[in-house]
């Protein structure tokens, strides 16, 4: 509440992650003139999921300028939902807000199925998009993900939610370089404990909540066998590979992985037609 004591007066809240603040909106009642107390409040938007803000008011008229105590006010955690039904938990790191876990959409964003390809023939034939549990294995599924082929991750129907989007490699060097600057590695991704890594090692401390899970892989040339469950994960990316020895080779496109063994986060490309994890991306 702010009292103008007669005289017109600007009104503010200032507001951020700490108490230095360092953002200002103002508020909906501003200016306010007359002798009495005033309700004052602001809406504010684009602030983070599951962050602690301080905030305080400040009021400034031709007496000066009063502050208000701080004070402050903690949001919610951020789902979101696909075609499915499916809600997955979200996490900010750095700039960017990173779905929590792995896809296991059915659907393209439209409502279109994602054509379930187990056998195979089936998986090693197409150049649709395509999607199966590993092993086939609807346990598996539940708590992996699927693993989709690089057709359906670039279908313009739209795999991951609205507003949200399959990242490219370079989103995932943004979330890399972001880690590095604050001194982390892949450790702070991974799921600690051996739940679900086979092994693990220090400094696996899944301290950014992303929560990364060895979903193995769907290898086609390989009469699309199943492989590395619990050893590796593997997400794909939107961005083909350009082989700079034979520029019209298409075949393949980027991942990133990462390793029960270590906390490296690598990127490498593999055949389209392969099967891994998808990790969603806010626009």
């Amino acid at each position: 509440t702010v009292n103008a004591n007669g005289a017109s007066t600007n009104v503010v809240f200032e507001y951020g992650e700490t108490t230095s603040y360092g953002q200002t909106i103002t508020a909906m009642q501003s200016p306010i003139i007359g002798t009495s107390t005033t309700n004052v409040s602001a809406e504010i938007n684009g602030l983070k999921a599951s962050t602690t803000y301080h905030f305080r008011v400040k009021a400034v008229n031709s007496g000066g300028t009063v502050f208000g105590a701080d004070m402050s006010f903690s949001t919610g955690k951020l789902t979101v939902t696909d075609a499915d039904g499916n809600v997955y938990n979200t996490v900010t790191i750095g700039t960017q807000v990173w779905m929590a876990e792995n896809l296991k959409t059915t659907k393209y964003r439209n409502g279109d199925d994602v054509v379930n390809r187990k056998t195979a023939s089936e998986w090693g034939n197409t150049n649709e998009g395509a999607y199966c549990s590993y092993n086939n294995d609807a346990g598996y599924f539940t708590t992996y993900g699927a693993l989709y082929n690089w057709f359906a991750v670039i279908d313009n129907r739209g795999l991951c939610p609205a507003g949200w989007h399959v990242p490219t490699s370079a989103e995932w060097l943004t979330l890399v370089a972001y880690l590095n600057s604050e001194g982390l590695d892949g450790g702070a991704l991974k799921e600690s404990g051996t739940s679900h890594w086979y092994s693990t090692n220090s400094g696996v401390t899944n301290s950014t909540g992303f929560t990364a899970l060895p979903g193995g892989r769907r290898y086609n040339p390989e009469n699309a066998a199943f492989y590395q469950i619990g050893l590796t994960g593997y997400w794909w990316t939107s961005t083909p590979y350009i082989d700079p020895r034979n520029p019209y080779n298409d075949s393949y496109a980027h991942e990133w992985n990462m390793f029960a063994t270590n906390n490296s986060i690598s990127q490498s490309y593999f055949g389209k037609r392969d099967g891994f994890s998808v990790r969603c991306v806010r626009d």
